[in-house]
């Protein structure tokens, strides 16, 4: 068993106990340089948080040990916070990820995201296509959820560019959502790859979304938002983005009166940069 395993072991199994919150671990984590000190204080009662156990993680015995066997087996890799691999931007959070899981040993920098709606106007497609391209030739990796709409075609756009792309998932890494993107998550896997904070086996839920959003927020160094209604996810992401002062470009709305797109008008009205044909990234 390597060391870095064994401290990978010691984070999750530490991360999903009673108590152990993002925020409580990173203190644990600055404490003691290894997870497995910080386990084994836990266990000793010395410094035990007294916070309830966290709803959003499904801390539940079966996922740590299928998760741990995908590790063994290299079909998945994983990183800890402070760990060799750990996305270093991720620690901008107040309360970032004890854990990340990847399908890839290495995740790629910089990281653009590109966002927007799930049920986004087709007419998007092209925009998407010239925005990704436009950040591919500045050098940006294409991240993203993985969900329908603006997500997918950002994806599609970096993959026909052999551009590696990242999606960032709501579930377990192994838990394809939604199925109908299948094909276009096993292409991510060869070219990129699938991110989650979350044990395998983990299924979708709601609460687990918005905590998805700041991920990507926090990895990207440029946050593209494509189109957003007035309560799109996609806004989570942005509001992320002005918290860790990433840069923040918002889509020109074809029309001031389109319900759809009320996200970015109000993005821009705020005070967002707006992405242009002759923007410099």
């Amino acid at each position: 068993m390597s060391d870095h395993f064994r401290e990978m072991e010691a984070a999750i199994r530490l991360s999903r106990l009673p108590g152990v919150g993002a925020a409580s671990f990173a203190a644990m984590l600055k404490k003691h340089p290894v997870p497995s000190e910080a386990l084994n204080e836990f266990f000793d009662g010395k410094s035990r948080p007294s916070a309830t156990r966290s709803l959003l993680k499904a801390a539940t015995s079966a996922g740590i040990e299928s998760t741990l066997e995908k590790l063994a087996a290299s079909e998945i890799f994983g990183f800890y916070l402070g760990g060799p691999g750990y996305p270093q931007h991720l620690a901008d959070l107040s309360e970032p990820p004890p854990v990340l899981f990847s399908t890839s040993p290495k995740v790629a920098q910089p990281l653009a995201a590109v966002v927007g709606a799930r049920q986004a106007d087709e007419s998007c497609r092209s925009v998407v296509n010239s925005a990704v391209k436009s950040l591919t030739e500045a050098g940006y990796f294409i991240i993203s959820g993985g969900a329908i709409g603006i997500d997918s075609m950002a994806h599609l756009a970096a993959l026909e560019l052999d551009n590696p792309t990242w999606a960032v998932f709501g579930s377990g890494i192994d838990v394809y959502y939604p199925e109908s993107n299948s094909p276009m998550f096993d292409r991510i896997r060869q070219n990129g790859g699938l991110l989650s904070e979350l044990l395998c086996g983990a299924t979708p839920r709601q609460s687990f979304f918005p905590t998805r959003n700041r991920i990507i927020a926090a990895m990207a160094s440029v946050v593209v938002v494509v189109q957003a209604g007035p309560n799109s996810g996609s806004l989570i992401t942005a509001r992320w983005a002005r918290r860790l002062k990433r840069r923040l470009l918002v889509m020109q709305p074809p029309s001031l009166q389109k319900k759809d797109w009320e996200g970015n008008i109000s993005l821009i009205e705020a005070g967002a940069e707006a992405f242009t044909d002759n923007i410099v990234l």
